[in-house]
């Protein structure tokens, strides 16, 4: 996260915390309506031309979310997001650069329950390859000792 605020503004879909860092809080509603219903509250506070998808359970993805950023500021007009690829090739939506408004225009009229999978299939999108570490999500109480190649300590 500290790695990602000095490079971009930020806005947060989950509860609101104290926190010195400026962040703009949003929620989805309704609360825990699933990850694109969180994304299209997300989007709805984006002042930017592009943003940064990334899931809150993904504690070692902040680089990777840089070179996203970065992939997609150099990326033809006709790419709308830059989505990561796990090292077994498959897409992770939950870490992806994208164009603002070609990703407000793929969701859907109603994102309660719905795929973000679905709708990251709607952009057009490059991949970009990311590690291990990158791509680990934090599911299980097991998952927080982190994939082999994570670093010790996470930046923030």
């Amino acid at each position: 996260m500290g790695m990602l605020q000095k490079r971009l503004s930020c806005s947060m879909v989950c509860k609101w915390y104290d926190t010195t860092r400026d962040i703009t809080w949003v929620r989805e509603e309704p609360a825990f309506a699933g990850p694109l219903a969180a994304l299209a509250a997300g989007l709805a506070d984006v002042a930017t031309p592009t943003f940064v998808l990334l899931g809150g359970d993904m504690p070692y993805a902040a680089r990777a979310a840089v070179a996203l950023s970065g992939q997609l500021s150099h990326a033809p007009h006709d790419v709308d997001a830059v989505l990561a690829r796990t090292p077994d090739g498959r897409p992770q939506p939950l870490l992806l650069a994208g164009r603002t408004e070609l990703a407000r225009d793929a969701l859907p009229p109603d994102p309660v329950g719905a795929s973000l999978m679905s709708w990251a299939r709607r952009l057009r999108c490059s991949a970009y390859d990311v590690d291990d570490a990158a791509a680990h999500d934090v599911d299980t109480p097991q998952d927080l000792a982190g994939p082999p190649d994570a670093p010790t300590t996470v930046e923030g």
